[in-house]
């Protein structure tokens, strides 16, 4: 998955919807974590158009009665199986409801709904723990790190001297920087199968 630009407001998707949150962020992270110049603003400005599309299957046709419930709706437009319509970011707290809120998939971790195993440690990266070696050193990556439980059982190796977490869903690494604050940590919102380190690692999972 190639990262792509955040939607208009955060942590916002209707309950009614199937599809995930674009645009959440991590419980401590609503400042920017490490700073990545391509991050958007928290929330557009009050009167900044916000499109939402989807699928008949999606739930697009509650999402827009729903909206047209709270503010004036334009440009609907339906085709096929699907409709697009665009309105404006009110001024008030009227979508609050509609914001995503974090799960706890193991203790002392946050996660969103929609980023990958949301509300439990997944199978294969539980298999990859436990065979974790010993004697890991060096600088390692953690190839599609998630929310960081994986980093955080690389982490507890002394002899990793630096872990680079590369994630391609921005929420799912907004999380991982909220759940891991060794310092030994470095996070890339990239594409783990076209980025390109400074060196090569001494080791990757």
């Amino acid at each position: 998955m190639t990262p792509g630009r955040r939607a208009a407001l955060p942590c916002r998707t209707s309950p009614k919807v199937g599809t995930r949150p674009r645009s959440c962020s991590c419980p401590g992270t609503e400042d920017g974590g490490a700073g990545d110049g391509r991050r958007g603003g928290r929330a557009s400005a009050a009167g900044a158009p916000v499109w939402l599309d989807g699928q008949k299957t999606d739930g697009i046709d509650s999402a827009l009665k729903d909206v047209r419930a709270r503010v004036e709706v334009s440009d609907v437009i339906a085709k096929a199986h699907g409709k697009i319509f665009r309105f404006a970011v009110p001024s008030d707290g009227r979508f609050d409801d509609w914001a995503a809120r974090p799960t706890a998939p193991a203790p002392g971790f946050a996660a969103m709904p929609g980023v990958f195993s949301s509300e439990t440690v997944d199978k294969g990266s539980a298999a990859l723990a436990a065979a974790l070696p010993g004697d890991l050193h060096g600088v390692v990556a953690d190839l599609g790190a998630g929310w960081g439980w994986l980093s955080a059982e690389i982490l507890k190796r002394d002899g990793v001297r630096e872990l680079h977490l590369i994630e391609a869903d921005l929420t799912a690494l907004d999380c991982a920087r909220r759940n891991i604050t060794d310092p030994r940590a470095r996070f890339h919102w990239a594409d783990a199968t076209r980025f390109r380190p400074e060196r090569r690692f001494d080791a990757s999972w």
